[in-house]
């Protein structure tokens, strides 16, 4: 796979995945608090339609 970055959406104690990980990635909300996190998710469904799958 080339040009690929893993965008974690999980909480702080599921990031364990990624740490010491060899891919790119990128943890988006880190630092924030619950409710924060949950605005940040809803700005980004905001910006970018739901595609159907298929």
């Amino acid at each position: 796979m080339e040009n690929v970055t893993l965008t974690v959406l999980a909480w702080e104690q599921y990031r364990y995945a990624v740490y010491g990980c060899h891919w790119p990635h990128e943890i988006s909300m880190k630092g924030m608090g619950i409710g924060q996190q949950l605005g940040w998710l809803t700005e980004q469904l905001a910006k970018e339609p739901v595609r159907a799958a298929g």
